[in-house]
């Protein structure tokens, strides 16, 4: 556990340090902060609705082997060839985690390294992709507003659940976000109205780059560490569950690789966790088991525009964890269970104090449903 730990935390490091090292050119003195070129080439020349749709295809049909196609066909040939290594960087990833897994048997010492590193190549691989989808069908990069963080975020919506092995269908969920300086304080509940089950979490993160509330920056790059905890209480069957997690999560804004992916981010995390199940009445003499288990996550998305209000977003995302109530995919075959599950959040705000949240998740369970979202900004003298 200890070496996978280890291995964990260097990927970690070594996107971080990314973030840091691909700092996007530096606006002119005149030019306000917010309003600075969110990437680190020049934004490309207008280009006629004929070729953009040509790029387009370009990047859906062959851009599905090579990645960056469909920016060369566009006529931006640098960002061509950074998702062509951000591509060539996953798929040596993938050969590396799935190869070390084969040749080890999935030994339980490196198996979370092994696979970290494959869902790792996985991200970069399917990320790659889609920025080069998305750069070429981007007509207007420079209309993305960033959002600052707030100083208060609520939720308080529904959710169904639908699983084969439980009883329970209907949660009410509530989180609450407050943000200070860096810190994070997330303490959140899922209850289920019958008593059948209930789940209560509490995640306390720090993040090292990228903005803070109150701070409005050209980029949406960030990096966070968390601790987590989650009580999950099964009563009918007589057990709870309970998790402690530390992770490295962020944000890439791919802005940073074209101009013309201005507004598409990509959303990871790596880390690890430990969960305690405990049986039967309180009183019952019944050991409790321990298991480690991997947090792995990425996903890609993009800022909404028109009408939404600044923060408004939709992102698909895979997450390997398997301790919530998604749990792991059922397919058929040996793999079943073992693969994380699939989602969907989409947030939009009406203006920069309401809006709503889509979720929609699927694994052993299928999650849907809906809430509603309360911010507050900071606000400094003088305005926000």
């Amino acid at each position: 556990m200890k070496r996978a730990v280890s291995a964990l935390a260097r990927l970690g490091s070594l996107f971080a340090l990314s973030l840091c090292v691909s700092r996007p050119a530096p606006a002119a003195a005149e030019q306000p902060r917010e309003q600075a070129e969110p990437a680190s080439a020049a934004p490309a020349p207008r280009v006629s609705g004929l070729r953009r749709a040509a790029a387009v295809s370009t990047a859906l049909v062959p851009g599905a082997v090579l990645h960056g196609a469909g920016h060369w066909a566009l006529g931006d040939p640098v960002a061509a060839r950074r998702l062509m290594a951000m591509q060539g960087v996953g798929l040596g990833l993938i050969a590396l985690g799935g190869g070390s897994l084969a040749l080890t048997g999935a030994s339980r010492y490196l198996v979370a390294a092994e696979i970290a590193t494959a869902a790792a190549g996985f991200g970069l691989f399917a990320v790659s992709w889609f920025a080069d989808i998305y750069g070429t069908s981007n007509r207007d990069p420079g209309a993305v507003r960033y959002a600052a963080p707030p100083f208060i975020q609520t939720q308080l919506g529904y959710r169904f659940v639908q699983d084969s092995q439980f009883d329970y269908r209907h949660f009410w969920v509530e989180q609450f976000d407050l943000y200070s300086a860096g810190l994070r304080l997330s303490p959140s509940a899922w209850l289920s109205p019958q008593g059948q089950n209930g789940r209560y979490g509490l995640d306390i993160a720090y993040r090292f780059i990228g903005p803070r509330p109150g701070e409005q920056r050209p980029l949406g790059s960030r990096v966070d560490f968390e601790l987590g905890t989650a009580y999950q209480r099964f009563a009918p069957e007589q057990f709870d569950t309970t998790t402690f997690t530390a992770a490295l999560s962020g944000r890439y804004d791919l802005g940073r690789i074209g101009y013309s992916m201005s507004g598409a981010f990509a959303d990871w995390q790596i880390g690890a966790g430990l969960l305690r199940y405990a049986y039967g009445p309180k009183r019952a003499q019944i050991p409790s088991d321990l298991e480690t288990f991997l947090l792995a996550r990425f996903g890609v998305g993009a800022l909404l525009r028109g009408p939404a209000a600044r923060g408004s977003e939709v992102s698909v995302y895979y997450d390997h964890r398997h301790d919530d109530l998604a749990a792991g995919l059922k397919i058929t075959g040996i793999g079943s269970g073992a693969i994380g599950h699939f989602g969907i959040d989409a947030r939009y705000f009406l203006d920069e104090n309401w809006g709503v949240l889509l979720d929609a998740r699927v694994g052993a369970a299928r999650v849907l449903g809906a809430s509603l979202l309360f911010r507050e900004p900071l606000r400094r003298r003088g305005g926000s």
